[in-house]
């Protein structure tokens, strides 16, 4: 690890060094280690595409998605002033509960209970890559949470006001944008869309059920789940390139 000190060796060098370590290492602790820097350095390889794909997805939603999102909470309370409302549905509450911890934890247990059985290396590092993109989308969500202070459609909705935006904010009735759910259900999807296409397919689904659960709950608004489902999927992507890198790999 010692040559990712050297700040003359590229991003893209330093991948190429990682995944020797990786393909080398047996252990969890260094295999999390080398992954986690795998990650860091990929992103640093790559900032101008995640840049430009953040600043597409946030021009299309702030020009054209937001402002029609502007007086739902107005629209809201005179369908509920009609008392034609449904209640939430409780299977959809269960499964935006299930992005929060379970769909995670199961994805990581049976990843790694399946490596154990397999003596499967590329499993096992599935299964850590869940912890590590987890990780990564979570920081990324939690600031941009505080730093747009959007509030959430629930709050809105009890207060008869239009969709607003008080940056730099710490309640959490102004964490709106992005949705961590749906951020999270993306990034973990993004682990078994990396082991095999087919595999990550239903998951995919999953991961957009969950979007439209947090719309559904009053959570968030559409172009919170589309943020959030963006960020999960950038998250997602170095691993999807390191399989990419070593189709060799067998599971």
């Amino acid at each position: 690890m010692a040559i990712l000190k050297n700040k003359k060796i590229s991003s893209a060098e330093k991948l190429i060094h990682l995944e020797e370590a990786l393909a080398s290492s047996s252990r969890f602790g260094e295999e999390f280690k080398c992954l986690f820097a795998y990650y860091w350095h990929w992103y640093c390889a790559h900032w101008k595409l995640l840049f430009v794909v953040l600043s597409l997805v946030l021009t299309l939603l702030f020009t054209f998605v937001i402002p029609s999102e502007a007086d739902y909470a107005l629209s809201i309370n005179k369908i509920l002033e009609a008392d034609t409302i449904p209640e939430p549905n409780q299977m959809i509450g269960f499964l935006s509960w299930t992005a929060e911890y379970a769909y995670h934890l199961l994805a990581f247990i049976s990843l790694w209970a399946l490596s154990k059985l397999g003596k499967s290396k590329l499993l096992r590092l599935a299964s850590i890559s869940v912890l590590v993109t987890l990780i990564s989308s979570t920081i990324v969500v939690r600031v941009s949470k505080v730093a747009f202070g959007r509030l959430r459609p629930e709050p809105a909705i009890k207060m008869a006001c239009e969709d607003q935006f008080v940056p730099l904010n710490m309640k959490h009735k102004f964490h709106s944008f992005p949705s961590g759910h749906t951020s999270s259900a993306f990034s973990t999807t993004g682990t078994f869309f990396a082991l095999n296409p087919w595999l990550g397919a239903p998951f995919v689904a999953y991961a957009c059920t969950v979007g439209y659960s947090r719309v559904h709950l009053k959570q968030h608004y559409i172009s919170d789940a589309i943020a959030g489902a963006t960020v999960g999927t950038l998250a997602s992507l170095p691993f999807i390139a390191y399989r990419r890198r070593n189709k060799n790999t067998n599971i």
